[in-house]
Order: C-alpha cells, then structure tokens, then sequence
C-alpha cells in the first residue's frame, strides 16, 4: 500500500491544501518548523482511515472555513488506485466514501475490507512510531520500561497489559485482604456493627413489661406531688398579696386622718392659679406693649418733621428732563451707529481706490458716472463680443477646411502611390491585344531587376551600419575608460565630462540600433512584397492566355478608375483652397472691425477720465467698483449730516440741563455729566417723598395699634376682677393663699381614692379588704408565714423533678421499643447491606476470572508469536548497533528482556543509556510492521524519532529505513535541518504542494 495523494478540505490550520506523491515516492521526508502543521498532517490520514476524533479529544476542528475533512488516495495491490473520502457527518466518526477505479463506491464496510480489519490501535502500536514514545522512556521506571518494551514486542500486547492493571486497579478497590479502606472491607465492617445492634434490641425488649409498670407507679406518685404544690403556691400567693396591701393601708389611713383634722373647701375656681398668673402676665405684657406703640410713635412724627420734599412744578420740569434724557441716550446710541457706519464707508472707499492704484490718473470723484456712460460702455461691449463669436465661428470653419484640404492631399497621396508608373500603364494597355506571354515575362524581368536593387541597397546599409556600430563602441568605450581613470585619480572634471560623452554616445548607439532594426523590418516588407509579386507573375505566366489578357484588361480599368479619382480629388482640392482663401479674408475683415471697436473704447474711456488700453472685462470690473464707490459716497455723506444733526441735538440739551442745576443751587462737578447730577437729584427726593408717605401710614398704623391694646387692657383687668370675685377674696394674695390649700385637699383626697381602687383591685371582697384593714390595726406580720411556705414549696418541687425525670427516662425507653419500624428497619438495613456485599464479591470474581484469561491469551501469544519477533528485532538491533549486541531474548515465564552484548555479558533495557533504549524501541517496532506484511503492507509514519541518536546511528537507522522501503512506503516527519541534509530522499516543504 502506498499514498499518492493527501487532500485536505479543512483540518486544524491545514485549508483546501494538496500533496502528490509520483509511484516511485517510497521514502518521504516532512519538512516544517514548529507548528506548521506535521502532527496535524499525521493526525488527518490516522482520521480518514479510522474515524475523525471524539468529542473531548482534539479534532482539529478549522477555524476558517466550514469544511471539515478530505481524502487519500492509496495505491494497493488488489484493487489499484483507490480514493478515501470523510467529511463532517452525523456520527462523530464522520461519513466516509471509497472510490474504486472500476467507478463502484463503498462505505465503512469497504473501507474495512480495504484495510484488511485493522483497526485504529493496531495502526498506532505497530506502524505509527512518535517522539511521545521515546520521550516516555525517560519517565519509566526500570520495571514499568521493560515491560512498555515487552508490550512493544509483542505487538498488540499492549493494550491487554493495560487492561490488565485495571481489573487488578478495580480488584484492588474493591478487596484486599489486609486492607481497610475498600468498597468490600467497609461494608463487612459495617455489616458486624449492625450485627451487634440486632442482638442489643433482642435483649431490650424482653423488658418491656417490667418497665411499664413502674411507670404506672411513678405517675401516681407524680399526681400527689403536683396537687401538693398547686395547695402550697395558693398559699404563697395570699401571703404575698397581704404583703402587697399593707403600706397601701397605711398611706389610706394617714390621708383620711389629714382630712378629718380641717375644714373642707367647697367652692374655688377650676385652675384658679393658672388663670390667675396667666391674666396677670397677660395685663402686664399688654401695659407694656402699650408703652412701647406710645414711643414709636413720638419717634415717627419727629422724623416726619424733618423730611422736607421740593415743590411739584419742580419736580415736574426736572422729570421733564430727564424723560428727554431717555431720547437723549437713544440718539446719543443712533450717533454711535452712525459714526461707525460713516468710518465703514469711508474705509470701504479708501479700499476701493487702492484696488486701482496702479493707475495715477484714476480719481473717483472726478469720474463723471451716469447712465449713459454704462449704457455707451455696455454697447460696445456687447458689439465686441458679438465680433469675437463671429471671429471664433469663421476660424472654426477655416481649421474645418485647412483639414479637409489636408485629408485631400493624403487621398491624391494614396491614390498616386496606388498608380502604376505611366510607362508600366501604356504598356499593359498597349499589349492588351498582343502576346500574353511576353508581357508577363516583361514584368517579371522588371520586378527581378527591382528586387536585386532592393538586395544591394540592403547589403550596402548593413555594411555601413556595422561600421557605425563599430566606431561608436569604441567611442563607449574609450570615454568610459577616460571616466574611470578620472574617478581614480580624483579628477571629477574629466570624469564627469567623460561620463557625460559616453552617455550621449550610448544613447546614440540605442537610437542608431532602433532605427537599424526599423530600416530592417522595412526593407524585408517591400523584398518580401516583390517576391510575393514574382510568384504571382510565375503563377499567372503558366496560365491560359485569355485569362492572362483579361486580367490585364481588368487592371487597365482599375487604374483608368484611380485616375478618375484622382481628377475628383484635385478639383475638391481646388474648390476647398477657394473656401480657405475665403475664410481668411472674413477673418482679416472681423479683426478690422474689433479693432476699430476697441478704438471707440479708448475714446469713450478718454471722454469718462479713465485709463486707455484696457481689456473688457478689466473695464467691466473698474465700473462696477466706481459704481459701488458712488453709492458708498452716497452713504456717507447721508450719516455724517445725521452725525452732525445728533451733536449739535446733545448740545443744546446739555445747556438747559446746566441751566437747571444753577437754579437748583446744586454742585456742579466737572468730572460728572449734568444728566447724572440730576438724576441723583430726583431719585433722593423720590426717595424722600416714599419715606413720607411710609411716615404717614406707619402713623396710622401706630394710632390703631394703641386704641386696641387700651380695649384689650381693660378686658383683662375685668376678666381679674371677675376671678377674685368667684374665690370670695379681695386680692391676688388671698386667692393664691386659697388656691394653694384647695389643691393640698384636693391632692388627699385623690390619694385616699387611689390607695381605696388599688386594695380593692388586690381583694375584691369589700369585707375581706375591711378585715385585713382591721387586723393590720392589730400588729399583723405576714413574712413569717411566707417563709415556712416557700421552704414547704421547694421540698414539693425537688420530689416533683426528680418524679419527672424518672418518668421520661422510663418513657423514652417504652417508646424506642414501641416506635414502629426501628428493629424492622435495622434487619432490613442489614438484608440490603448483605446483598451489596454479594454483588461486590461477584464482580470481583468477574475481574479475577477476566485477569485470568488475559494472562492465558498473553501466555499463548508469547509461545506461538514472540519468538520470531524477538528473533527479527535481534537481527535489526545487532545491525543498529553496529554488532554490539548479539542476542535479545525473553526468560521462560518472565515478561521481560535480556540483552547480550558482545562480551558475553547481559543487560535488562532498563540498564541501557537512553540513545540504546530507543534503539530497541525501534527495532522491535520494526520487526512487528515486517511481519504484519502478509495482511495490509501499511506505510510506516515516523515523527522526529531520529533526534536523540548520534550521527553514526541515526546514519545506521537511515541505512535501514533504505532498505526497508523497498517493501513498503516510509513517511518521515522533521523540523530540524541536520537531519534534512543527512536524508537523500523526496523532500517536501509544508508550504508546497509538490516534492521538492
């Protein structure tokens, strides 16, 4: 089986990307750097062969693009070459095509029968080999590489050792003898404890009825206690009420012996100490408001007195004044705008000259602007242009004609060169009638002639456009010489000079040699169109006569037709010459009439004071700027008369404004405007007037404000009166005097009421309360009794506690015992618990029994199969190594290797350096592939498993890898260029798509 091609449609980083391999490809080297993609390529065949990865591992899904997957085409011995094809599908495996050269299409069941039942792992044990497998040899142990190079061996091997420690991994968890951790172990231990517990119920409930009956005891004993206690609190409880009651009796009987000692007050006003202390404070705060209006008052009308306003009528002028004021700033504003406004157009005047100072002579104002200079302006402008298009049209027409007469002249130039020569034509129009024959010789007589001249001017320019050649490159080459010694000895003159002149003498060379090349090409033209001719004439002369003579005749009429023609060009010319000399007249006579034009322009521009000479639009611009000076002229004469009027405005109202601040006696200060002193003015009497007026109301406020505190006075002194008249005293000191000891007895007897409410609320019993009062009268003490009780009490209660704590010991044994479900639950438990510990124990002698059986396959394996892998592995690793070891051998029964070395002695792989293991690792490896070849002769992939070996045995494993591809296709993957210049085989670059 070999690879021809691998296309890939996406595949981790690889995108519609092919290599092609010719049939003679059967040791190919990978070339790429880190990342470039070689795993990724090995991991593709590995996926089109067996199924893309599964989910979890990586399957090199591509980022950009939505394709996933590709084909290999093989070529196999029993059905030729073949296609595989897997893309993304339903399955994770993807959907797979075979493609047979017969055009039948299979599935994975012929893909299966193509690869002859191998399956993915034995691909990767035996014919994939990779640097993970060498790097691993570093991290074993020496017992775990002996026996990873046993499995290796033995070829398949593998993958039953691995299952074998995980039936002995599974069977360890599950049970080991001595162990205390596993799934087996705890259950037993678990199972005993439950055990014991069955047992412990089975004796407890053999008391059940002993129990129940000192229960029934110790809660008759429980009832007697409780009434005892319930008998001995309802004892306590009097007692402390008595105790409770007794200084309420006494606080009673004080209150009703104060009361019967003094005569009882009757009749007092309701909260007559509050209203009378509320009216006198009221009376005297009234008082002293009234005060207080009185003062402010006097106040007030002395100021009113000093206020005094100026006259109406002057209040009135000045006001007058002032509103004119108002018109005054308004126009004072206008004048500001206006004189900004007058600055702006005579700044845009001054502008508009400056545009045209170049002309000395132009002055603005001397310019006489009127309508009738625009409109006299405006005609001959418009005549101007009028004979300017006229002018533009006929030179049109004229460059129209001067074309068509030179599109004549080529026309009679063809025409003519399209003639035969005059005494060629007489004679083929003589010889018409004569003799066929001899006019055909004639002809070819005369072309022959013309072609050997043609000939001899041709050798004659080649020999002299040698020469040329020659002697411009020996100017080249001479002043290039001169150029370079210049440069040597530091003479840039001469250099730069040299260069110079050999530059333009190359350039002439390149122009001679274009020209040459162009007189060549010309010269073969016309010999190649003579010779043409010549054949035609031999042609024609072995033909009939009278078809000779009528092809003459036919010429004849051809060229009689030319030279008709021809008369027709030459009288179109002659009339075309006409039409020129024509337009060129019209033309001279449009410029006579422009010019005279232009004179009128100088005059009226003469007339109107401007300058001479100028171009239309250029007049055209200068009258627009007169126009616009004009009417800013205008402009500005207008604002400077309203400037003048606002001033002269302002000054006379500043005169009447003095005026009025003399008469009014006021300061007149230099650095302050008149306007602003009498607006000073008015707003104090303004200010003056409000406060007079403010006076007067505040007056009459003050006046009302005193009538009503006099009214509220009098009301309160009455309302004092009144109150002392209801007490039956004369004055305020009786009355507190009689209020002080109404409120005593009020207070007793409110006491009194309290202590009688709060004994009756403790007994109820009216009679009862009376006796207890009677008794206290007695000397009564209850303390002493409340102490025997309370020491009767806590006797009662310790019996009580400890009759309870032994009745819920007892009941909670009764209901352990009598709770449904407990014992039940723990046979159950203990059924379930002896069931799981079967069904551990069953799949423990399922793993035992599976070990078994794989030591049994292992065993046959090894006596039908391994010696003669053992044996091929010997002959590889004795070559590898050059004869240093002679013998590899596995001991009966042990799975493990022996090497012997030359000198006879023995090492097990783990003994080796690490460069020697791996040769192992290889020649087992290969000796497994070597005898697989009978099913499928798969090809051998090998990724960067030649980079810890020194040069003579990478050398070695090169020699074998020769040999070995000569019966089967050989895939090595590198990145490192040593091992690229060792290899003398088809090389291919990841970033190409063919050997390289």
């Amino acid at each position: 089986m070999k690879i021809l091609e691998v296309h890939i449609y996406g595949y981790g980083k690889w995108e519609d990307k092919k290599w092609r391999f010719t049939d003679n490809s059967d040791l190919i080297l990978f070339i790429g750097d880190n990342e470039a993609g070689k795993s990724t390529l090995m991991s593709f065949v590995c996926s089109v062969l067996f199924g893309f990865p599964k989910k979890g591992e990586n399957q090199y899904i591509p980022i950009m693009t939505d394709k996933y997957g590709g084909s290999v085409t093989l070529w196999t011995e029993d059905h030729g070459t073949v296609t595989i094809r897997r893309v993304k599908g339903r399955k994770v495996k993807g959907d797979v095509t075979v493609f047979f050269p017969n055009g039948r299409e299979g599935g994975e069941e012929a893909l299966s029968m193509l690869l002859n039942g191998v399956d993915i792992h034995t691909f990767q044990g035996i014919f994939h080999f990779d640097l993970d497998g060498l790097n691993g040899l570093g991290n074993l142990s020496p017992e775990d590489m002996n026996q990873f190079l046993y499995d290796t061996g033995v070829g398949g091997a593998q993958q039953l050792t691995e299952l074998e420690k995980r039936l002995s991994g599974e069977m360890e968890t599950l049970f080991k003898p001595r162990g205390k951790k596993t799934e087996m172990n705890q259950l037993s231990k678990r199972l005993e404890e439950k055990n014991k517990e069955i047992k412990g119920w089975e004796n407890r409930i053999a008391q059940f009825d002993e129990i129940k009956k000192e229960i029934a005891e110790k809660e008759s004993q429980h009832i007697q206690w409780k009434d005892k206690q319930k008998e001995v609190t309802e004892q306590i409880h009097q007692v402390e009420k008595q105790e409770l009651i007794v200084p309420l009796v006494r606080e009673w009987k004080e209150n009703h012996l104060w009361l019967s000692e003094r005569d009882l007050i009757t009749v007092f006003p309701e909260n007559g100490l509050q209203r009378l202390e509320v009216l006198e404070e009221k009376l005297r705060d009234k008082r002293a408001s009234l005060k207080d209006e009185e003062l402010k008052h006097q106040l007030l009308e002395q100021e009113l007195s000093r206020i005094n306003p100026i006259s109406e009528e002057w209040k009135g002028e000045v006001e007058q004044k002032l509103r004119q004021y108002d018109i005054y700033e308004n126009s004072r504003l206008d004048w500001k705008h206006y004189y900004v406004d007058k600055e702006e157009c005579k700044r845009k005047m001054s502008k508009l000259e400056n545009q045209w100072k170049q002309f000395e002579d132009l002055h603005f104002s001397q310019i006489p602007f009127h309508s009738f200079m625009i409109n006299r302006f405006q005609e001959l402008r418009d005549l101007i242009h009028t004979y300017k298009h006229r002018e533009q049209r006929v030179m049109e027409d004229l460059e129209k004609v001067q074309r068509e007469v030179h599109n004549n002249k080529d026309s009679q130039g063809r025409v003519k060169e399209a003639l035969l020569p005059q005494d060629d034509f007489e004679r083929i129009k003589a010889g018409v009638a004569t003799d066929s024959n001899h006019e055909v010789k004639t002809k070819q007589a005369i072309l022959g002639e013309r072609l050997a001249n043609l000939k001899a001017q041709n050798i004659d320019r080649l020999k002299s456009t040698k020469q040329q050649q020659l002697i411009f490159s020996i100017c080249i080459i001479l002043f290039l010489g001169l150029a370079v010694i210049g440069l040597i000895l530091s003479n840039y003159f001469l250099g730069g000079i040299s260069t110079f002149i050999g530059a333009f003498f190359i350039f002439l060379f390149v122009q001679k040699w274009n020209g040459k090349k162009r007189q060549e090409r010309d010269f073969a033209e016309k010999i190649s169109a003579l010779e043409k001719q010549l054949e035609d004439l031999f042609r024609v002369g072995n033909s009939t006569s009278d078809q000779e003579r009528e092809r003459l005749k036919q010429i004849v009429a051809m060229e009689e037709e030319k030279y008709d023609e021809l008369q027709t060009l030459v009288r179109d010319y002659q009339r075309l010459i006409q039409r020129q000399e024509q337009f060129e007249q019209e033309i001279e006579k449009v410029k006579n009439d422009i010019q005279q034009l232009e004179n009128e322009i100088n005059e009226w521009a003469y007339e109107n004071q401007l300058p001479l000479n100028l171009e239309i639009n250029v007049y055209e611009a200068l009258l627009k700027s007169i126009s616009e000076w004009k009417n800013t002229e205008e402009d500005y004469l207008t604002l400077k008369s309203k400037v003048t009027l606002i001033e002269m405005e302002q000054k006379e109202l500043e005169d009447e404004l003095n005026m009025i601040i003399n008469r009014l006696g006021l300061k007149n200060l230099e650095k302050v405007a008149p306007i602003q002193i009498l607006s000073q003015f008015i707003n104090k009497e303004r200010e003056k007037e409000k406060r007079h007026n403010s006076l007067l109301e505040q007056l009459e406020l003050r006046k009302e404000v005193m009538l009503r505190l006099e009214s509220e006075v009098f009301t309160v002194e009455e309302d004092l009166k009144d109150l002392l008249d209801n007490a039956s005293v004369k004055n305020s000191e009786e009355f507190r005097r009689k209020g002080a000891d109404y409120l005593q007895q009020k207070t007793k007897l409110e006491e009194k009421q309290r202590c009688w409410i709060q004994m009756q609320t403790i007994f109820s019993n009216e009679a009862e309360l009376k006796l207890l009062i009677d008794d206290l009268e007695e000397g009564y003490s209850p303390p002493t009794k409340k102490t025997e009780l309370v020491h009767e009490l806590q006797e009662v209660e310790g019996h009580l506690e400890k009759s309870i704590e032994q009745l819920t010991k007892l009941k909670q044994e009764v209901d352990v015992l009598e709770q449904d479900g407990t014992y039940e639950e723990l046979l159950l438990t203990f059924s379930q618990w002896k069931e799981e510990l079967q069904t551990l124990a069953k799949r423990w002698a399922v793993y035992s029994v599976s070990k078994l059986i794989i030591r049994q396959v292992k065993s046959v394996y090894e006596k039908e199969r391994q010696p003669a892998v053992i044996k091929r592995a010997e002959q590889l690793f004795h070559h590898l190594t050059e004869g240093s070891y002679t013998r590899l051998y596995a001991p009966l029964g042990e799975q493990r290797f022996i090497l012997e070395r030359q000198d006879g002695e023995r090492f097990e792989p783990s003994q080796l350096s690490r460069g020697t293991c791996e040769l192992l690792y290889l020649a087992l490896r290969f000796s497994l592939a070597s005898l697989n070849e009978g099913k499928v002769n798969f090809p051998i992939f090998m990724d960067e498993t030649l980079v810890n070996m020194d040069k003579n045995r990478r050398a070695n494993v090169i020699t074998l890898l020769k040999d070995l591809s000569k019966s089967r296709q050989i895939i090595v993957f590198t990145c490192h260029q040593h091992i690229v210049d060792e290899y003398n085989w088809d090389k291919i670059y990841l970033n190409r798509e063919y050997i390289g």
